[in-house]
């Protein structure tokens, strides 16, 4: 990769699962124990969506292109290693064993008396009915250096979000504007009464680099009116389907991508309003006309944003982040929770020119 810099940084942030060419899940959600609420000392607040329909074959060609693309490598092309029927049976044989610890795990026993699998098994999920349409970066992004409308979503979803007229909330666990998304942020937010955005705090984000690159526009977006909330470290899992809620040691931090428009639409997919997300990474997402599932997410976004779960930034000649601990109203003059260590970290990434990597 020293010879290629150019394409050491891109990769594919899609997150699709399909099954059966009958039911899509999209959203923001990886493969990983932190991801489904099942790690001690870290585990990510996440949002996607169930979708069923006309809309899951888009969603099986947008992975089509991806498995048919130049840029889809086979793994024998990489790897050098070659495995044997002798080491199959081995390796099968040790993940039969793992699955039946799972199955006899606290966990997978909370998740099987979910109220979410009992609707999946009694075929009873209340699915809302409603005009979606689905969005994602052609393959071909990985060449190209700046945004355009064949191979973009950007172009083809950023109408929506313009064509607010009241409010738009935003939940973006990586947030680093850029001048350019300033001034957009700035003059939307003079043409609508209200604009929020939701992003992880210091002592919540799992990659300070990225703290560092938005910290420098926190001040400017709270000067044009622009609310910002930052989500504690010590959060309630809101999302969790297993009714565990993450306490002592457990770190929360904030993983969703979703904005609503109008409490109207509403936009779930795996891209940040980050540099990275709009120039390197691919990206997918959804977009839905429905005052249903606008209201669903609104109030989501309530609970997340409580003094109970977030910060709420003020700037009156001096950066406070108000909150609430043990029923009590708390204001703090510096990043809330966060160790000498990362504060130390943050600012001496600032001085860092790399702000289109993060």
């Amino acid at each position: 990769m020293i010879v290629h810099l150019d394409r050491a940084g891109r990769r594919m942030h899609n997150k699709v699962f399909v099954a059966d060419n009958a039911a899509a899940i999209i959203g923001g959600r990886n493969i990983g124990d932190e991801y489904f609420d099942n790690r001690i000392d870290l585990n990510f607040v996440d949002l996607d969506v169930l979708t069923v329909g006309p809309i899951v074959n888009d969603i099986c060609s947008s992975f089509d292109d991806y498995w048919n693309s130049c840029w889809a490598t086979p793994i024998e092309q990489i790897s050098r290693h070659r495995v044997v029927k002798k080491q199959l049976s081995t390796i099968r044989a040790k993940l039969k064993d793992r699955w039946q610890r799972a199955r006899n795990s606290q966990y997978f026993q909370s998740i099987k008396r979910s109220d979410l699998m009992k609707k999946i098994i009694n075929r009873d999920i209340p699915f809302v009915w409603a005009n979606a349409r689905f969005f994602y970066d052609r393959p071909d992004k990985l060449t190209r250096s700046k945004p355009e409308r064949t191979v973009h979503l950007g172009p083809h979803v950023m109408p929506y979000f313009e064509a607010a007229q009241h409010e738009l909330l935003i939940a973006s666990p990586y947030f680093v504007p850029g001048k350019a998304g300033l001034a957009w942020f700035t003059d939307m937010r003079s043409r609508i009464k209200t604009l929020r955005v939701l992003t992880n705090s210091l002592a919540a984000t799992d990659v300070i680099a990225v703290h560092a690159g938005y910290k420098k526009y926190r001040k400017r977006l709270l000067e044009a009116g622009i609310e910002l909330f930052e989500l504690k470290p010590n959060a309630r899992q809101q999302y969790s389907k297993t009714k565990k809620f993450i306490q002592g040691s457990s770190t929360a931090s904030l993983h969703a991508k979703y904005m609503v428009v109008d409490r109207r639409y509403v936009f779930i997919g795996s891209a940040n309003l980050d540099p990275r997300s709009q120039l390197l990474n691919t990206e997918i997402g959804i977009m839905v006309d429905s005052t249903e599932l606008a209201r669903q997410a609104c109030d989501l976004y309530d609970k997340t944003i409580s003094r109970e779960n977030s910060y709420r930034l003020r700037f009156d000649g001096k950066l406070t982040w108000l909150g609430e601990e043990d029923d009590e109203k708390t204001i703090y003059t510096r990043e809330p929770n966060a160790s000498l260590f990362r504060r130390i970290g943050v600012f001496l990434l600032s001085l860092l020119p790399f702000e289109s990597l993060l």
